[in-house]
């Protein structure tokens, strides 16, 4: 009767182990779980903000464009503004594709 009995305080009792194991996996599960929660988090904040940005580049395009407009209908255009405000209107809209 002595030989079969296991000490559950013991450290190397089979079932001390077995159960200190399960218990490390639950904590490793919860951990994988927390960490996941975080990064669906931080995806979807980048995600937010990418947005937000790609809407005020938007909006800096129609900007462009009214300036870009207002240049054309002048009397005489200024060939080197109207250079600089495409090239620019570009960059942004590079920008955005970037984002994208």
């Amino acid at each position: 009767m002595n030989g079969s009995h296991v000490d559950r305080n013991a450290p190397n009792g089979s079932e001390n182990s077995s159960s200190s194991a399960r218990r490390e996996i639950k904590v490793d599960r919860r951990r994988l779980k927390e960490r996941a929660k975080s990064t669906l988090q931080k995806f979807r904040s980048k995600r937010g903000a990418v947005a937000s940005r790609i809407a005020s580049l938007k909006s800096k395009i129609v900007g462009l464009n009214q300036k870009i407009a207002k240049e054309i209908a002048r009397p005489r255009p200024d060939s080197i503004r109207l250079q600089k405000l495409k090239r620019l209107r570009l960059k942004v809209k590079d920008n955005i594709r970037s984002l994208s």
